[in-house]
C-alpha cells in the first residue's frame, strides 16, 4: 500500500502541473484564424484536427527536427504567413519553446 504522504505529494504535483499547462483551444483555432485572414469558425473541423496534430507534432520534434521545420516554412511560397501560424502553434501547444522559436526565426531573416 503506498504511503499516504507520498500520495499527498503526488496529488499536489499533479495539481500543479495540470493547472500549468492549460490548453484554450478556442484562442488558439482564433490566432491561427487570424493569420490566414479568416474567422475561426471557417477553418472546418478537418482542416483544424490536421493543424492541431501538425502543431503536437511539432511540439514533440527534437531541437534539429524543430530548426529544420522553421529553415523549411522560411524557403516557402509565403514564409511570413506560414512562421506566424507556425509560431501561434507554439505558443498555443508548447509555449515552452517560444523563445526556441523566436531564436530560430530571427537567424533565419535577413
Amino acid at each position: 500500500m503506498a504511503h499516504p504522504r507520498a500520495l499527498v505529494a503526488l496529488a499536489a504535483l499533479l495539481a500543479l502541473t495540470t493547472g500549468c499547462s492549460s490548453y484554450d483551444e478556442d484562442a488558439h483555432r482564433s490566432d491561427v484564424a487570424d493569420v490566414l485572414g479568416a474567422e475561426p469558425s471557417e477553418l472546418d473541423d478537418q482542416t483544424w484536427q490536421e493543424m492541431r496534430e501538425e502543431a503536437e507534432s511539432l511540439c514533440e520534434s527534437d531541437e534539429r527536427q524543430f530548426a529544420l521545420d522553421a529553415s523549411v516554412l522560411s524557403a516557402g511560397s509565403d514564409p511570413a504567413r506560414n512562421l506566424t501560424v507556425r509560431r501561434a502553434h507554439v505558443e498555443h501547444v508548447c509555449p515552452d519553446r517560444l523563445a526556441e522559436h523566436d531564436d530560430l526565426v530571427r537567424g533565419l531573416t535577413y
